[in-house]
């Protein structure tokens, strides 16, 4: 068949199907007509049976002659008719919060399968901590497995945040809690918080829940907790006392830890206990990286861990040689909840080869899991240069530039509602500003310096009461004018590090008390470097690469990018060298976050100074 004879079979179905859909829309030619609580639906057997193998049995099983047979359908109601109807014949469907049950349920008799899998994904997508739930049971009492599968996972990855929860005291029966504590993939950083659930879960109702305790308390893995915490906590507890399955357990953990601590011992296969460390226990705090990869929709995530000194890739960056997928001037953002999350930049070749390149108004969430960024709603404007930060698991974009180099600094804020995934737009800057920093303190944002639309290094710092959707001009200016930095929060000061201003970089360390609108100075950088990435881990800031010029008599300056790392204590006021070498890291924006280093890739590499100073 060539193409000519393909596009008119294609319209004649086309037509075919508008024709049917008319004729229904008019009620004319039907053959059927399905009754459902009192109100007919004149239909065609024809469209019914393809469409549904339930409708298919019934009309090849029953064959009449009349053309206005009537069905009557219970276990449907008028509304999931109407949308399923509609489905059958345009293929179009709008399903929400309030219809997908109705539409499940009504899909799964009429065996529609594809509907029922857009449902099941609908659902799926909307788990939360508020419906986590329901899901669950709506899809054990459905027999939807797929969606029961979900929901467990849902549970396994936010074990801690449920159990504190008063619909996990009373609606998690002993069936659902067994399989979660039993399970490898279970999101706990420490043993203890399993059994302190277990406990808390049977002292919600101990007259029908105390006879489970043996059954729940097999899966405790004893060797992962404190041995302080389980002779003072486990073993002393009043449930164990007269327990002598328990009471075993606990000679068989002894036996263990003796045996653990004999060399070339086998504990795990000599003694029956379960000693693997769960899912949760590889999350590790660590300075996270981003930037290019290896196409326009990628985004690279790599991790390093000062304490360890290793470094991770989850989506590998861009070759070193290849600039083309190089993004530059993006932000990353890490919740509260510790979502990732990737705003805006511009592509290398756009803004050194273009006077004035797009700036990107894209928006990724990283998933540790799949190792992966998902697309989510994009910006209201497209910007790069921006500042960005995040309070309650909300995120706030402010100014930057459209079009880079050349192009009008922005004033524009907006910010993006994380679980209805939304762009609101917010007052704007009293000011015009790009490379400039922002961070959240005690229910305000905080922006610092900048540069703005006449191409000036800014000092200025202004105020915005998230509560009131207010923005104040702070009486108070930064010592010194400048761009390209970061502004980083700790206890309750604010430490200004790193950047540039019109004619020199920036090696002052300010801290700003907002409490009293005082400054202060701290030790000053001790390498010259501009556009250095920094954020604050633990008891210090980590201030990671940045670009250094070299001169030579004779020869042009070349401006090197480096990506070793140094530390600023909070305590000592002093800088170390911690690494000569990051081998992932992007000198513009790094950001700390919990990452699973299950889902990880480690990388062989070590360098001069990997051993811990």
């Amino acid at each position: 068949m060539d193409k000519e004879e393909k596009l008119t079979i294609n319209k004649q179905q086309q037509k075919l199907l508008q024709g049917i859909y008319q004729l229904y829309k008019e009620n004319q030619l039907y053959d059927v007509i399905l009754v459902v609580e009192g109100k007919e639906y004149p239909c065609y057997k024809n469209v019914l049976a393809a469409s549904s193998q339930y409708f298919r049995a019934m009309f090849t099983s029953n064959v009449q002659e009349s053309k206005q047979q009537k069905v009557h359908l219970y276990d449907v109601s008028c509304h999931s008719l109407d949308v399923i109807l509609e489905f059958m014949f345009t293929g179009e469907i709008e399903i929400d919060n309030d219809n997908v049950q109705s539409i499940f349920m009504s899909s799964s008799l009429f065996e529609m399968l594809s509907l029922v899998d857009l449902c099941i994904d609908h659902m799926i997508k909307r788990i939360c901590i508020f419906n986590c739930y329901d899901v669950y049971y709506f899809a054990s009492y459905h027999y939807g497995e797929k969606l029961k599968i979900a929901a467990k996972n849902f549970f396994l990855e936010n074990f801690v945040e449920l159990c504190q929860t008063d619909e996990f005291l009373k609606r998690t029966d002993v069936d659902l809690l067994e399989s979660l504590i039993e399970s490898d993939e279970l999101f706990v950083n420490e043993e203890e918080t399993v059994f302190e659930t277990i406990i808390t879960w049977i002292l919600h109702d101990p007259e029908e829940r105390k006879r489970h305790f043996t059954r729940l308390f097999k899966n405790v893995r004893l060797p992962l907790m404190n041995e302080d915490y389980v002779n003072d906590h486990v073993v002393t507890n009043p449930m164990l006392r007269n327990n002598v399955i328990c009471r075993s357990t606990i000679s068989q953990y002894k036996l263990y830890m003796i045996g653990s601590r004999m060399e070339g011992s086998d504990s795990d296969m000599d003694f029956g206990i379960n000693g693997k460390p769960r899912y949760g226990m590889y999350n590790r705090k660590m300075i996270i990286f981003s930037g290019g990869a290896n196409a326009s929709s990628e985004r690279s995530f790599t991790a390093y861990d000062p304490i360890t000194k290793r470094n991770y890739f989850g989506v590998k960056q861009h070759p070193s040689f290849d600039f083309k997928y190089k993004i530059d001037y993006f932000s990353v953002v890490v919740t509260e909840d510790n979502s990732i999350y990737f705003l805006g930049g511009i592509f290398y070749d756009n803004h050194h080869f273009e006077d004035a390149g797009s700036a990107l108004d894209q928006v990724f969430m990283y998933d540790q899991k799949k190792a992966t960024w998902l697309k989510r709603k994009s910006m209201m404007s497209p910007r790069c240069a921006h500042a960005s930060c995040s309070s309650e698991n909300n995120i706030y974009v402010l100014g930057g530039k459209s079009k880079y180099p050349n192009g009008e600094a922005l004033n524009k804020m907006e910010y993006y509602e994380t679980d209805l995934d939304i762009w609101v737009s917010l007052e704007p800057m009293p000011l015009r500003a790009y490379h400039h920093s922002a961070v959240v303190y005690d229910g305000a944002i905080f922006v610092f310096g900048g540069i703005d639309e006449m191409a000036e290094y800014l000092d200025t710092v202004c105020r915005y009461d998230i509560q009131k959707e207010t923005w104040y001009l702070v009486k108070t200016k930064m010592r010194k004018p400048r761009a390209c930095f970061q502004a980083l929060l700790h206890d309750d000061d604010i430490f200004i590090v790193g950047g540039s201003s019109k004619h020199e970089n920036v090696l002052t360390l300010e801290i700003y008390s907002p409490e009293d609108n005082r400054w202060r100075f701290g030790s000053d950088f001790p390498d010259e470097r501009a556009s250095s990435s920094a954020t604050v881990f633990g008891d210090g800031i980590y201030v990671c690469g940045g670009m250094r010029q070299f001169s030579r008599r004779g020869r042009v300056t070349r401006h090197v990018e480096t990506k070793d790392l140094y530390k600023y204590s909070f305590k000592e006021d002093s800088w170390t060298k911690e690494d000569r070498l990051i081998p992932f890291a992007n000198t513009q924006f790094c950001n700390v976050a919990f990452v699973n280093t299950k889902y990880l890739t480690t990388v062989d590499y070590s360098s001069e100074n990997d051993q811990p100073q």
